[in-house]
């Protein structure tokens, strides 16, 4: 059994013209895979790392741009809850939103959850604003050539 669900949380949106469309998602998802493994090795906390979600909230002028995909505030809430209600009904008790994309904000979503569902902790962290990058990559200045699945 999972003592933690892990949901990295990303956007899809280019990073200028070097980067893969999920940049966020695939960085959101290495950051959440290796909490997962430290939480098991220095705690005994068994995690279970969800599939990253995909859709963010994108600013004016990002929208234009091919392939960006932009999610309203009611839609990424929509799938949060779905996605809490799901969990919730196998018998899970804790999430953790590893978000990756600047433009999602989660803290009123996660507010209005706890109302529904009060004995499900939901916490949410930008990794960026937490972890320097130099922590986690080899280098962080060519962060996406130290991926190890590209």
């Amino acid at each position: 059994m999972y003592d933690l669900v892990i949901l990295p949380w990303g956007a899809t949106e280019p990073h200028n013209l070097h980067l893969p469309y999920l940049t966020d998602c695939i960085l959101s998802h290495d950051v959440a895979v290796e909490a997962a493994l430290l939480a098991q090795q220095m705690y005994d906390i068994h995690c279970m790392v969800m599939p990253a979600v995909t859709m963010g909230s994108q600013n004016p002028g990002q929208r234009e741009l091919p392939f960006c995909i932009h999610t309203r505030y009611e839609t990424q809430k929509a799938i949060l809850t779905d996605i809490v209600a799901s969990l919730y009904a196998q018998g899970f008790r804790k999430l953790v939103i590893v978000n990756g994309h600047g433009g999602n904000t989660f803290k009123s979503m996660i507010r209005d959850l706890s109302v529904d569902y009060p004995d499900f902790l939901i916490a949410s962290s930008e990794w960026f604003a937490v972890l320097k990058a130099g922590d986690f990559f080899e280098d962080p200045a060519i962060m996406p050539m130290n991926w190890k699945h590209l």
